[in-house]
């Protein structure tokens, strides 16, 4: 956020200069903790409601279950968000005579969203961080980052987010970070072409028949990511493990750390369908702990092993 000492000089300002009597509602574009904070603030000392797409509000409600980056937890002093309301892909609301709906829109984060509507006549679309740039400059694509951390598989964020603005066609872009585009057509053309070809030169990269199994971070995955122990019972998570592939794939899972005689099952072995993700429960069982402790999982894809690519922390009890 801009901190709490600018933040209040500025609703100051605005109270004396435009009349600012009250702050109804906070809508947080995506998951990302600079932008949430102070949107917290903001409803401790103005009441305003803090309102988010369903799919943004679940990470920012139990960031800890999560490995992601830049996530709320990593700001420091706060722990999670829980919101007032959330809406759902494609779901309106009215305020003050205006219309405004709330779409999903990926792009820099799978867990981000559009809000739109029509303000004096112009179709406005405030769209968080997912690019900036200056419309009326030829060379400029909007193009904000790729982190692959941030849940971010190019045909499921900046393509999908750059088609999604191409058919909705804004008169003006609202970004985050103060940047408002006017007139970014030409722009959104700009920035569908770079999202292809920024998938294409990671496809290029990789040495796969798909970059995802190179790219992606989160094919193989625990949910929870942090788990915390049990001193008298078992703890279960999932084992979470993603198919990119339009034929059938062989995965297995090896299971590293923590007490080996404790985890069940200690390999996973999947056949698994064409574009499918699988769930397996794994229990652990409790035993004396003082500090946190990794899991490493390696792979073996289709006879090809892999090393410990993804892991999971297990907390002890409080």
């Amino acid at each position: 956020g801009v901190g709490r000492e600018r933040l209040e000089k500025t609703l100051n300002q605005m109270k004396e200069k435009l009349g600012l009597k009250s702050i109804d509602a906070v809508l947080v574009t995506h998951m990302h903790g600079d932008h949430v904070t102070d949107a917290l603030y903001l409803r401790d000392q103005w009441g305003a409601k803090l309102w988010t797409l369903d799919r943004v509000a679940k990470v920012c409600a139990n960031p800890q279950n999560y490995d992601y980056a830049a996530m709320i937890c990593a700001y420091g002093g706060i722990d999670k968000c829980p919101f007032d309301h959330t809406f759902t892909d494609g779901e309106s609301f009215e305020w003050e005579g205006y219309k405004f709906t709330i779409d999903w829109m990926p792009g820099q984060t799978e867990f981000g969203c559009c809000i739109q509507g029509r303000i004096d006549g112009k179709l406005v679309a405030f769209t968080g961080d997912n690019l900036f740039g200056n419309p009326a400059d030829p060379a400029q694509n909007g193009h904000e980052a790729v982190v692959a951390r941030n849940s971010a598989i190019f045909e499921e964020g900046y393509i999908l987010g750059a088609d999604y603005l191409k058919k909705l066609n804004p008169d003006i872009i609202v970004g985050g970070h103060s940047w408002v585009m006017d007139k970014p057509a030409g722009m959104i053309e700009r920035f569908a072409a770079w999202a292809r070809e920024i998938r294409d030169q990671y496809q290029l990269l990789s040495g796969d028949e798909d970059y995802r199994w190179r790219y992606d971070p989160y094919w193989v995955r625990a949910e929870p990511y942090r788990v915390k122990l049990d001193p008298e019972k078992d703890t279960q998570f999932d084992l979470v493990v993603r198919n990119f592939e339009k034929k059938p794939t062989d995965v297995e899972v090896y299971l590293h750390g923590y007490d080996i005689r404790k985890i069940k099952p200690l390999v996973v072995r999947l056949k698994m369908e064409p574009e499918t993700i699988v769930r397996t429960p794994i229990t652990l069982s409790p035993k004396p702990m003082k500090e946190p402790q990794i899991i490493c999982f390696s792979i073996i894809r289709n006879k090809q092993p892999l090393t410990p690519l993804f892991d999971m922390i297990v907390y002890p009890a409080e």
